[in-house]
């Protein structure tokens, strides 16, 4: 779908994980893929702190 950790399932949700320390974690299994992002984002905080990934993403920019 795009987006770190986040799949779709069979049934059409999205499947949010996250691994930390080695261990992968089910975040939970969501209805829309803007609340998955949501709660992935919400995990990286969680687990990552300071260091998670969704506060350095950069928007990009398409020159036409």
């Amino acid at each position: 779908v795009g987006h770190l950790g986040i799949r779709m399932t069979k049934e059409g949700k999205f499947n949010v994980r996250i691994v930390y320390a080695g261990v992968e974690h089910h975040i939970g299994n969501f209805d829309t893929l803007e609340i998955a992002i949501k709660a992935r984002e919400e995990a990286e905080d969680f687990y990552h702190g300071d260091f998670a990934s969704h506060k350095y993403r950069q928007e990009v920019v398409s020159i036409e």
